[in-house]
């Protein structure tokens, strides 16, 4: 989970810090930050937009402390990206992108919810020539275990399955955190 929130972080502090410092660099008019910024995917805007003025000195204790809130910046961000449900609750169809979505169309739709703090979601079988019902259980971080509810004999499909929902699965499965569990 470490590298997980540490690879989250650092890619939506990424995300979110390149149009500031591309707007910062073309207000403090730093031209060959801005252009070259195109060219390394941006890492040039944070430079432009946080290079010192020679005429103003920095001061130390300034920039540890802008490197430090950085860092607590990107753990955050990494923690609402890696684990995003304590925040925007348990979902249907965040679930049911998490354990994987039935097929291109989508037509099974999200995860019901059960009585006693369980959801029946339908995946694909291996040979994706129909959908399996699985009964999963989820723990307040967003992770799962699901168990297969039935097995007939001309149905494959793994018997168990784990995973955790992510930021993903609530921006590309359709989730949208109603409803907490």
């Amino acid at each position: 989970m470490i590298l997980e929130v540490l690879l989250y972080g650092l890619g939506l502090f990424w995300l979110l810090g390149l149009v500031p410092a591309a707007a910062i660099c073309a207000l403090k008019g730093r031209w060959f930050y801005f252009w070259v910024g195109w060219i390394t995917l941006g890492l040039a805007w944070v430079v432009g937009a946080f290079a010192s003025d020679p005429e103003r000195p920095r001061e130390r204790v300034r920039v540890v402390g802008l490197v430090l809130a950085a860092v607590a910046v990107v753990l955050i961000l990494g923690l609402l990206g890696a684990r995003p449900t304590p925040i925007l609750g348990i979902d249907g169809a965040a679930l049911q992108s998490s354990l994987g979505t039935t097929g291109i169309s989508r037509e099974g739709g999200s995860c019901e919810r059960e009585g006693g703090g369980s959801w029946t979601c339908l995946r694909h079988d291996e040979e994706f020539s129909s959908t399996v019902p699985y009964r999963v259980h989820v723990n307040g971080l967003g992770c799962w275990h699901a168990k297969l509810l039935v097995r007939p004999d001309r149905e494959t499909g793994p018997k168990d399955l784990s995973g955790c929902i992510g930021l993903f699965d609530y921006v590309f499965g359709g989730g949208r955190g109603e409803g907490g569990d």
